[in-house]
């Protein structure tokens, strides 16, 4: 079983890189990682929606599988001087088009490659505690994991 308390994790934001898709998963190679600094918590969320098939006379309801959703939240203390997170802010704050957004977070062994669109980022202080910064990114293919 792996352990992992955190404290080595890191999220990059991918950019130049060749990207290929294969059963709806990315793989990225070449292209350079930058570290989206001052991160402290991240979670990938994934869902299944059912769709509702019950007919009449079924005594339970009856659902079959549909479209798997994907999402990614990260968050930390906020440091808009760090490139990267100014760089989530212009791609929601600005007018023009988006556009999608590849990360790899590393933690104890494992690579998770994600793309996506930056889908909200948020700010916030409080007088005796960090300022805080986060964003969530709704992903348009399955998460890929694999050893490195």
């Amino acid at each position: 079983m792996a352990v992992s308390t955190g404290f080595n994790a890191v999220i990059k934001a991918v950019t130049d890189a060749t990207c290929t898709t294969t059963n709806d998963q990315i793989s990225i190679s070449g292209g350079s990682c930058t570290t989206v600094g001052y991160l402290d918590s991240y979670t990938i969320n994934d869902s299944l929606e059912l769709i509702d098939v019950t007919a009449f006379g079924d005594k339970v309801r009856k659902n079959i599988p549909s479209f798997p959703t994907y999402t990614m939240d990260m968050s930390g203390s906020y440091n808009y001087a760090d490139a990267q997170q100014a760089a989530i802010w212009s791609n929601t704050r600005g007018t023009g088009t988006r556009a999608e957004k590849v990360y790899t977070i590393s933690e104890s062994g494992s690579k998770t490659t994600v793309k996506g669109y930056i889908s909200g980022a948020s700010q916030g202080s409080s007088v005796g505690g960090k300022s805080t910064f986060s964003a969530t990114m709704t992903l348009t293919l399955i998460p890929k994991t694999c050893a490195i």
